[in-house]
């Protein structure tokens, strides 16, 4: 079974900021989607378009395996938000199975700026599954070297534990660990040092 997709949806809005900012009022939709014989589904050239950014998934996902790539672009990141300059690319490639996904993902900001301060380059690099998620962090903002990485689990109990938060924009570092209980209560410790805060100001 398979549905050849292609609509518009004209005077689109959610009331969410930086979705309406990216689809400016409209938002198309095309490509196909298919039933798998052996149960699951599969994405073909499946394009989701708006004024200032797209999202296009190929792939297919069962309770068995899973392989499905998606990518993002954002040509203008100004539209997301009027603090923000430069272009966004991401990828996303989801692995495992529909029952416990895997996910590899790439975020890359050019040529950007946030309020003010340049960003020439920011990547961001992460690995999740079900119960657990890696990041790390890597680029230049305002001409320092920024670079960090954090670990996230999901506790038995209920909740998340994020540890190794290692963050550093220039000469400003920041270092802690935090857990999330299953009734959203935090608890941990962040150590922040500036030896200059104009690093980050």
């Amino acid at each position: 079974i398979e549905a050849v997709l292609n609509g518009r949806a004209d005077k689109f809005a959610t009331g969410i900021a930086a979705i309406d900012g990216l689809a400016g009022g409209r938002l198309t939709l095309d490509g196909n989607i298919r039933k798998l014989p052996r149960g699951g589904y599969g994405f073909g050239n499946l394009r989701l378009i708006g004024r200032h950014a797209s999202v296009r998934a190929d792939g297919e996902a069962t309770a068995d395996i899973a392989s499905i790539n998606v990518q993002l672009a954002i040509p203008q990141l100004k539209y997301a938000d009027k603090r923000l300059t430069g272009r966004a690319e991401g990828k996303l490639r989801i692995t495992g199975s529909a029952t416990k996904p895997e996910a590899d993902v790439d975020i890359t900001i050019t040529d950007g700026s946030a309020l003010g301060r340049p960003i020439p380059r920011l990547t961001l690099a992460a690995t999740a599954t079900d119960f657990a998620a890696k990041a790390k962090l890597t680029g230049l903002v305002g001409g320092k070297p920024a670079q960090g990485t954090l670990d996230l689990a999901k506790q038995a109990q209920g909740g998340w534990h994020l540890s190794g938060l290692d963050l550093r924009v220039g000469s400003v570092t920041a270092k802690g660990a935090l857990t999330l209980d299953a009734n959203n209560f935090a608890a941990g410790r962040l150590t922040i040092h500036a030896r200059d805060l104009n690093d980050i100001s």
